[in-house]
């Protein structure tokens, strides 16, 4: 993610690439008490990221930039209920997409498997991501790796 950040080295001034660094920057080197949680966080912004691919002959040094808006669900939760919390979010989810956000789903699963594993759990999972199936294999060095 560091890679397609959007940043201006003269002045070292960076753009959003997601509003989750900033939800989850809001409790960085900070102990939660239990107590506290759950911690529900939702943020609108505008996003930046560098956009893929080589520069051509046509676009050579013009500032190649992705811009989006986008909508982050964040919870902060302890690890005994984080499956009570998944299943809440997963419906919070469908209502998202049933409401026009159709990629509202693909995000929350895509941003679960890439940060969690469970070893009680089965290793291997598919779904369907963007009308096509898509297998993960999790293992403890990598987290996710599509397929």
């Amino acid at each position: 993610m560091a890679n397609d950040c959007y940043s201006s080295f003269h002045n070292q001034l960076y753009l959003l690439p997601t509003s989750e660094v900033s939800l989850v920057n809001f409790y960085a080197n900070q102990v939660i008490q239990k107590s506290l949680l759950p911690i529900k966080l939702t943020a609108f912004s505008h996003c930046f990221r560098r956009e893929a691919g080589a520069a051509g002959r046509d676009n050579r040094g013009l500032v190649r930039l992705h811009e989006f808006q986008k909508v982050e669900i964040v919870r902060l939760v302890q690890a005994k209920n984080s499956y009570e919390h998944l299943e809440e979010m997963k419906k919070r989810c469908l209502l998202h997409a049933l409401n026009g956000s159709g990629l509202a789903i693909d995000r929350l699963f895509a941003a679960l498997l890439e940060n969690h594993y469970d070893e009680k759990t089965n290793k291997h999972c598919q779904f369907r991501l963007r009308n096509n199936f898509r297998t993960i294999r999790l293992n403890r060095k990598t987290t996710a790796a599509f397929v």
